[in-house]
């Protein structure tokens, strides 16, 4: 089974995680993912099983968004941990600004 993977409509990073998984069943010439199984005798089972792993891949691939945002968010609170001054002068502000807007009701 040969698929179109733009046709799956992937961000950039499921389809970097995608290519990782796959590594040589994707032809990046023809933008081709091949999936082969021989598991079952019937030509039409092993078709469901084509189906089934490519639901798998691109489940495990979609969880490459939510990596990538988990990363970022580490990342940043790394770096304003990092700069006690920065966050000094930010709960400042923040402190100021709700001290400045009166509740409305």
């Amino acid at each position: 089974m040969s698929i179109t993977v733009k046709e799956l409509g992937l961000s950039k990073y499921q389809f970097r995680r995608l290519r990782e998984l796959v590594g040589k069943r994707y032809h990046p010439g023809k933008d081709e993912l091949t999936i082969i199984s021989e598991r079952f005798e019937h030509r039409e089972e092993n078709r469901k099983d084509c189906l089934r792993t490519l639901y798998s891949l691109i489940e495990e691939s979609g969880k490459a968004n939510e990596m990538v945002d988990d990363a970022r968010a580490s990342y940043v609170k790394d770096r304003l941990r990092a700069n006690p001054a920065f966050m000094e002068r930010l709960r400042a502000k923040t402190i100021r600004l709700q001290g400045c807007n009166p509740v409305q009701g």
